[in-house]
């Protein structure tokens, strides 16, 4: 019981933790377009 009440917790933080950083990407997306694609193109130059 107690490991399947765990399993929950840690699949609901990780969506949390998910939607988060989502949330932080779409905000500098609407703030700051030219930054993240420099990111997009240095991340992609990369791999």
């Amino acid at each position: 019981m107690r490991s399947q009440l765990n399993k929950m917790l840690l699949s609901f933080t990780g969506a949390l933790v998910l939607f988060l950083i989502g949330l932080v990407i779409y905000t500098g997306l609407q703030q700051n377009k030219v930054l993240i694609w420099g990111i997009v193109r240095f991340v992609l130059l990369v791999v």
